[in-house]
């Protein structure tokens, strides 16, 4: 499996992780990225503006546009803090992840010991537990935003996205 299949599902734990050390542009975002992975995630434009519109949708990142020395505007994302706890919740799904695939296909220095069950355990009870709130955070907001709206909400269930 190549990189252009791996990458979609995780390009928005990606970006965040770019913009958990500062604010960024979309281009600064696809070139740091492209660097940080000797141009093995180059992304198009194209892909990276929806992934970025759906955090910003989503509360994770927040935007600001800002006019640069030769007069264009140029928007800039920045992490919010409920952006940080999904990346840690993804950055823990992610090590889950690759634990297991790392033990399957032997190269992993982790084996059936009880230090590594244990972190398989806690990894998965902290994406669990930030499952959980972020769930009860989406509906508070779609309840808010249904009032604010002069709607009807209607509660869908605690994991249903």
């Amino acid at each position: 499996m190549g990189a252009k299949k791996i990458l979609p599902s995780n390009t928005p734990m990606l970006v965040l992780k770019l913009l958990e050390e500062k604010e960024k542009y979309g281009w600064e975002i696809i070139e740091e990225l492209a660097e940080k992975s000797f141009n093995m995630f180059r992304l198009q434009t194209g892909a990276l503006y929806p992934v970025l519109h759906n955090l910003e949708h989503d509360g994770y990142v927040t935007a600001s546009s800002r006019t640069i020395e030769n007069g264009r505007v140029r928007k800039y994302y920045r992490i919010t803090s409920r952006g940080k706890e999904h990346l840690a919740a993804k950055h823990a799904e992610w090590e889950s992840y690759s634990k297991a695939v790392e033990s399957i296909m032997g190269t992993s220095k982790y084996s059936e010991s009880s230090d590594s069950l244990g972190f398989f355990r806690l990894a998965r009870r902290r994406i669990e537990s930030y499952t959980e709130r972020m769930a009860i955070d989406d509906n508070d907001a779609r309840r808010k935003k249904a009032s604010e709206d002069g709607g009807e909400w209607v509660f869908r269930g605690a994991l249903e996205g």
